[in-house]
């Protein structure tokens, strides 16, 4: 059913264009109210007119209707289905007017992009740098982190190295310390045993003199 329809309105169309005619001749031709030379004259009608075929009738007139409806009649040979090359010429420059436009549209919106493109490469470019910047910057301070922790590992090591001789050395101070007391100690045992040992021999010296006297 769609299809009939669709058949019907494309020979009704073509039907409909089919009835367009347009004035021919060598210069303007009589519009009569009926099919024949004694008929009222209603108008001159201009070459490449476009007019309306109601009826072709056998006696070499045409029955037509002009654009505002006004109904006449004109001969047959000064009637062409053939579309006038000024017609043909209008619609031919307003196709080019409007593709023109069209054109020139494309070329706005295509400058338009290469200036957006040529920004976006520029903006790529700064990002790039940028970017190779970071990553130099990441290298260094990674390389730095890494000497970092080292340094402070040794450092860490150092101190606990610090620590433990500091440790050693109180320990050795200390020891140091008790011999210092033990030679106090003993020098001082030293001198009371001599002087011990001294009085001891004098008195002794003193017995045996008192002894051989008496």
């Amino acid at each position: 059913m769609k299809a009939f329809l669709t058949l019907a309105l494309v020979l009704f169309t073509h039907n409909l264009f089919a009835q367009n005619r347009y004035i021919v001749g060598p210069q303007k031709v009589t519009f009569r109210s009926t099919p024949d030379n004694t008929g009222k004259i209603i108008k001159m009608v201009e070459v490449t007119t476009k007019m309306k075929l109601v009826e072709e009738l056998e006696n070499g007139w045409s029955k037509v209707t002009d654009k505002d409806g006004t109904e006449g009649y004109v001969v047959s040979r000064f009637l062409t289905a053939d579309v006038p090359y000024i017609f043909l010429y209008e619609s031919l420059k307003k196709k080019n007017e409007k593709l023109q436009e069209k054109f020139d549209s494309i070329k706005a919106d295509h400058t338009k992009i290469l200036s957006e493109l040529q920004t976006a490469n520029t903006d790529l470019g700064n990002t790039k740098s940028a970017l190779a910047v970071s990553r130099k910057e990441y290298e260094e301070l990674k390389a730095g982190s890494t000497q970092y922790v080292q340094l402070k590992e040794k450092y860490d090591n150092l101190q606990k190295e610090i620590a433990s001789t500091e440790n050693e050395v109180e320990q050795l101070e200390s020891q140091v310390s008790t011999i210092y007391i033990f030679w106090f100690v003993a020098g001082a045992g030293v001198l009371v045993l001599g002087w011990l040992i001294g009085l001891t021999t004098r008195k002794r010296k003193g017995y045996s003199s008192q002894i051989i006297i008496d």
